[in-house]
């Protein structure tokens, strides 16, 4: 049944859990919804529940589902990923790194863009190399940037800057706020929808302004709430680290942490650690940064 269950949810392009099961949309604004539209959740398919909460959750979902049949168009999240067909060279890099197939087409020949399949992770803004062919709305390039340009206007050699994903980790970070965990003020967050938003010309960016050191964090492998958006980051950074290697920069200073919305400790000890690593550097190998890396069209 376990593996019914995880073909039909994978043939919906339904994010699972680490057990198998089914992740809505959002616990408590859309506990009765997958984050793709028009999937609606109830029962066992989340976990295991009494037959009470299956028939709750199952009016839930059917009265959600009724709201969709009622209207002649649907609303949905803005941020969802365009295309500039102008500026496309059709070279299909983005075509497997969706994690919905709302790009098809054929390398070289077309590409054509399914935005009411998006659900806006930006993995495929991300994989891009040809600037300004692909952007996302809300999380533009120019857009994130201007954020990492606030955080790091000053003293920017002694800061930590986290890219950190809305659903978990920008969600962890915000609850150990809540809870008062402690992690050093030198810390600077800059939401993404999804780590997978987080792009090569991203990380390099804030290096090249001096940043002591680049986290990237997002959900556990298997809670992406975009299926495994999260998996092409953890491939992203392997390479990215390299990169600063290459160039001289310590490639310990980039790295790549998973963090759930309920692990504010685990988001606050690594915010430590992070800054502890600076404390640690050679000055001259954070004041040679900015020379070292370098990026065009930023």
């Amino acid at each position: 049944m376990t593996e019914e269950r995880g073909n039909v949810l994978q043939q919906l392009k339904v994010s699972i859990d680490q057990e198998g099961f089914a992740l809505e949309s959002h616990p408590k604004l859309g506990p009765a919804e997958a984050a793709v539209q028009g999937v609606m959740l109830a029962g066992t398919v989340q976990y295991p529940k009494s037959v009470k909460e299956s028939a709750l959750q199952a009016l839930a979902a059917a009265a959600k589902a009724s709201v969709i049949i009622s209207k002649n168009e649907i609303e949905r999240e803005p941020f969802i990923a365009l295309v500039n067909a102008d500026v496309c060279t059709k070279c299909g890099r983005c075509i497997p790194v969706c994690p919905y197939g709302a790009i098809l087409g054929e390398v070289r020949k077309n590409i054509e863009f399914v935005s009411a399949a998006c659900q806006g992770c930006g993995t495929c803004v991300a994989e891009c190399t040809v600037e300004g062919a692909l952007t996302q709305e809300g999380f533009t390039d120019k857009q994130v940037i201007a954020q990492v340009d606030g955080a790091l206007g000053e003293n920017a050699s002694e800061k930590v800057l986290i890219y950190a994903c809305n659903w978990c980790s920008y969600a962890g970070a915000d609850l150990a706020g809540v809870m008062k965990i402690q992690y050093p003020s030198n810390t600077r967050v800059v939401r993404t929808m999804c780590s997978g938003r987080v792009s090569q010309k991203l990380v390099m960016y804030a290096f090249s302004k001096g940043a002591g050191s680049v986290l990237v964090t997002g959900c556990h492998p298997g809670d992406c709430h975009y299926i495994n958006a999260n998996l092409q980051t953890e491939k992203r950074v392997e390479r990215w680290k390299k990169q600063l290697e290459a160039k001289g920069v310590d490639p310990d200073r980039l790295q790549l942490w998973w963090v759930s919305a309920a692990e504010p400790k685990r988001f606050a000890d690594k915010a430590t650690e992070m800054s502890e690593l600076i404390s640690k550097l050679p000055p001259e190998e954070l004041q040679s940064t900015t020379t070292k890396v370098k990026v065009r069209g930023a």
